[in-house]
């Protein structure tokens, strides 16, 4: 019998912090600033940064060239 690995792979771990920032972008722009809402999409929105600060960190660490890893992080913008 074959067990399942249990938990998100990474693909599905980023598609979920790019709906968070999309929640959180869509909320400072749309939603005024005094409502419930906008205090509950920015909160999710901040689930985002830890989320992308993760993969820096796995690129770093399973990275063959420095160089070439840091010159892609700087201009990948």
């Amino acid at each position: 019998m074959e067990t399942k690995k249990r938990g998100l792979y990474a693909t599905e771990l980023k598609y979920i912090a790019i709906i968070a920032m999309f929640i959180d972008h869509f909320a400072y722009i749309f939603v005024p600033c005094d409502s419930l809402a906008y205090g509950i999409m920015r909160f999710i929105g901040r689930f985002t940064i830890p989320v992308m600060c993760y993969f820096i960190c796995e690129g770093y660490h399973y990275t063959k060239n420095l160089r070439k890893y840091y010159i892609r992080m700087i201009f990948s913008q």
